[in-house]
């Protein structure tokens, strides 16, 4: 990854500081075919309000192909279902040599679904 990138990477989680990131991810892959680079920045965002001022400042697509929920015993509280939801999008103005593939992903704890039991 050339220097410029990363910086424009790092640029961007700057200019919108009042989001808290949990990780972001930076790295370099080819897209088959003609064997383009690009650049990956995957970001996961604290909540799903946080992630939608990245989305609104990327103008991203939500993927409702990689949303998902996610179930497990947290132990003290039982059993927590989260909800994932994941946005994507390309930036071209990111890097003066590659194309950026740019995902944001948060989750949220829902509701568990639990049937309410059915009076006799």
């Amino acid at each position: 990854m050339r220097a410029h990138e990363l910086t424009w990477a790092l640029g961007l989680l700057e200019s919108v500081s009042d989001v808290e990131v949990l990780s972001i991810r930076v790295d370099t892959f080819h897209l088959t075919g003609p064997w383009v680079e690009c650049i990956e920045i995957d970001v996961h965002a604290e909540s799903w309000s946080a992630a939608g001022v990245l989305v609104e400042e990327l103008r991203l697509q939500e993927d409702h192909d990689a949303s998902r929920l996610h179930t497990y015993d947290s132990g003290t509280y039982g059993e927590v279902v989260k909800r994932f939801r994941t946005w994507r999008g390309w930036s071209a103005d990111a890097s003066q040599t590659a194309p950026v593939s740019i995902k944001v992903t948060a989750a949220e704890v829902v509701p568990s679904e639990i049937p309410e039991p059915v009076a006799a």
